[in-house]
C-alpha cells in the first residue's frame, strides 16, 4: 500500500519492510537457540505499527516510514548484541 500508493519513497518503504522482517527473524532465531528476546529493543512490532498508524493518519507518511526505519534498525542491533552476548555466556 505505501509503495504502490506513492506515500513514501520506494527505497524507504523497502528498507522499512526489510528491517522489520529482520527484527522478527532475529527474535525467531534467538528463540530457536533458547534465548528469550521478549521486550528487547525499542521498536517491537506493535510500536512500529502504532507509529505508522498515528503519524500516517496525521498525513505525514514519509516521516513515519523514516522513523520506523530508524527504530527497526536500532531494535535489530539491540537484539543482535543481546543474542551474541547470550551465546558467548552459554559457551563459557
Amino acid at each position: 500500500g505505501l509503495l504502490i500508493g506513492g506515500y513514501a519513497e520506494p527505497y524507504l518503504v523497502m528498507l522499512a519492510i526489510t528491517l522489520s522482517l529482520l527484527v522478527s527473524y532475529a527474535r525467531a532465531k534467538s528463540d530457536a537457540l533458547n534465548i528469550n528476546l521478549q521486550g528487547i529493543g525499542i521498536g517491537e512490532r506493535a510500536e512500529r505499527l502504532l507509529i505508522i498508524a498515528i503519524i500516517g493518519i496525521i498525513g505525514y507518511m514519509e516521516p513515519a516510514v523514516m522513523i520506523v526505519v530508524v527504530i527497526a534498525g536500532i531494535t535489530l542491533i539491540q537484539r543482535m548484541i543481546m543474542t551474541t552476548k547470550n551465546i558467548k555466556e552459554q559457551t563459557e
